[in-house]
């Protein structure tokens, strides 16, 4: 590897950054994520329940840039989903803030990302501090009102989303009648509209531009634990089957999904996933906990951290008796590979680095390793036999080999 490869990576990303703020991608997007939760093992999030995501198009403003309609089933969920019922959220339009202490907001973004927005009384009395560089206030008639570095804001009241305005000023508005989600507006043009069953509560539809999509309920059974037995302590309805139909020949055609919600012969819930009649996923998970089970041909042991929301150790075999292996606890996530081999990530998690990664090592071999300095500026970097220096403008000044200079600014 030569000096020019080295530098190759650092090039490329700096291009790539420069063709987004070039093409207003990133400067749209910022802020959010819009896409679905990744998570380390698809469909577990990181106390071990499952958390099944798909996305159903998208809604394309008038600047070109597109909200996804992202749908979650979270085995843990407790509350239903006004658009889609007993454990799933439709993240777009079922967006909440919620006051859980004097001093602290949890919000679900509309993109399904939650966040935390924490009041900070030395920074002035209504100034609320969340992920990614998010401030917020609580309005004076007791909606939050929230603003990224690059102009997203996004309002809520009552709880509900009620309004988000675009890094170009465009306004999105929610339209309600009596609590429920009717329409989805971007400066008064309807990207989204609802449509309830006759004297009913349910979604049938979703219509949007060239495309509708068609919803059926069925109750769903919820297991509970009574005296030590488990029983279905009730049926609530819950999103069953979603299927596309084209309104113009712009939309995408997409066979029709299934969600077909069971319990095993030992009480225990079953969600099996059909797209266009075949099965595609069959999950299992515990009716107490909402930790995963299996899925498909994985079988999953959880570990779960000693408070709540602690993140909890994931082991998963499959039917060949090969494991994988993940857990991230403050400052250093852990993975095994199916091929045996161990990762270990470590990242700063205060002061000016806060957040930078440190260092990573295989099989107990450090493989990269960062320095930083009181500022928070990368000022050295070790990459398998190569050490990079950097100057105060994070460009490389020299290059090392096996502790040997390979290149440096000053010879070229």
């Amino acid at each position: 590897m030569n000096a020019f490869a080295l530098m190759t990576p650092l090039r490329a990303g700096l291009l790539s950054l420069a063709g987004a703020l070039l093409s207003g991608e990133a400067v749209v997007g910022c802020g959010l994520h819009w896409h679905a939760p990744r998570q380390h093992f698809t469909h577990v999030q990181s106390q071990g329940r499952l958390s099944y995501h798909e996305t159903w198009g998208g809604l394309r403003l008038s600047d070109g840039f597109e909200l996804p309609l992202v749908v979650n089933f979270d085995s843990g969920r407790e509350w239903s989903s006004p658009v889609l019922g007993a454990g799933w959220m439709f993240t777009l339009g079922d967006s909440y803030a919620t006051k859980t202490a004097d001093d602290v907001y949890k919000l679900v973004m509309p993109d399904g990302y939650h966040y935390k927005f924490r009041r900070r009384p030395d920074k002035g009395e209504n100034v609320w501090f969340g992920n990614r560089g998010w401030r917020a206030q609580e309005r004076p008639d007791g909606g939050f009102r929230a603003a990224a570095p690059c102009g997203w804001t996004i309002e809520w009241r009552e709880g509900k989303i009620e309004k988000m305005i675009t890094p170009q000023g465009k306004t999105i508005d929610y339209v309600r009648e009596n609590g429920r989600l009717q329409q989805i507006r971007e400066q008064g043009r309807v990207l989204l509209e609802l449509v309830y069953g006759h004297q009913s509560d349910q979604v049938k539809k979703l219509v949007m531009d060239g495309q509708t999509i068609e919803l059926d309920f069925e109750k769903r059974p919820l297991v509970q634990r009574i005296d030590g037995r488990k029983v279905v302590g009730a049926l609530a309805p819950a999103l069953t089957s979603a299927s596309w139909s084209e309104t113009t020949g712009s939309a995408e055609s997409r066979p029709p999904r299934e969600y077909l919600f069971k319990t095993d012969n030992r009480l225990r819930p079953t969600l099996e996933i059909l797209a266009d009649g075949q099965r595609d996923r069959l999950f299992g998970w515990d009716a107490v906990t909402g930790r995963i089970r299996t899925d498909n041909d994985w079988t999953y042991q959880i570990k779960p951290g000693k408070r709540a929301n602690d993140r909890a150790a994931i082991t998963r075999t499959n039917t060949q008796g090969q494991s994988e292996y993940w857990h991230k606890v403050r400052g250093k996530e852990t993975t095994i590979a199916l091929d045996g081999t161990k990762t270990v990530r470590e990242w700063f998690v205060s002061g000016p680095a806060r957040g930078n990664e440190r260092r990573v090592a295989k099989n107990g071999e450090t493989v990269y390793q960062a320095t930083y300095d009181e500022n928070g500026l990368l000022i050295r970097e070790v990459k398998g036999p190569f050490m990079i220096i950097y100057d105060t403008h994070r460009l490389a000044k020299k290059i090392f080999k096996n502790g040997q200079l390979h290149w440096s600014y000053e010879s070229h």
